[in-house]
């Protein structure tokens, strides 16, 4: 991990995931913090399961909206002059912040392959209400494997994927039976 974590700096990475989504759907629904946060962390999943790596740095850990980085809530606040960031009251009486694009076009620190991560992301869940949004990333193996306040096990959810691959090659190596939901937390850990 970089030093933005400690001394408050905006990894480029973890922006680009921001801007590139303000600008894919920012201009075509309210985009508030919520949705960015989710897609942010769908994206990073995506890129474990396409690419068997993250797409940034950002750690996550498990709130009570779903996951949660600082990082990427940073990258929210410094996405400026990009992204204009505003705060208003939404329809259903709760207030939110809302990014929509601030200029007509940008660029982003993001490679072909991670740009069509996001890309992918936005068209499948772009558009899901944001309440489905939250439930989706809440049913997510490693959001399940945690505890309010606990990171994310990205690094776990990565090797159960490796698992999965080799079981559908039946490349099975040493196999373990899980029949409870005890078994499945301790194989997680």
């Amino acid at each position: 991990m970089t030093n933005s974590k400690h001394n408050g700096e905006v990894d480029s990475k973890v922006r680009g995931v921001v801007v590139f989504f303000a600008y894919r759907l920012g201009g075509k629904l309210p985009l508030n913090s919520v949705r960015i946060m989710k897609l942010a962390y769908l994206s990073e999943l995506k890129s474990l399961e396409t690419r068997g790596k993250k797409l940034t740095e950002a750690m996550y850990k498990n709130w009570f909206y779903g996951p949660y980085s600082d990082e990427v809530g940073r990258a929210m606040e410094h996405a400026t002059p990009e992204v204009n960031l505003s705060v208003r009251v939404t329809s259903k009486g709760r207030t939110g912040r809302f990014l929509v694009p601030a200029k007509s076009r940008v660029s982003v620190s993001l490679s072909r392959d991670e740009l069509e991560i996001v890309q992918e992301v936005a068209d499948e869940w772009g558009f899901v209400d944001n309440e489905t949004l939250v439930a989706q990333t809440k049913q997510s193996p490693p959001f399940k494997w945690t505890r309010r306040g606990d990171p994310i096990p990205f690094e776990e959810y990565s090797e159960f994927l490796d698992k999965f691959e080799r079981a559908k090659r039946r490349d099975m190596g040493k196999v373990e039976v899980l029949r409870s939901e005890a078994d499945i937390m301790e194989f997680a850990q």
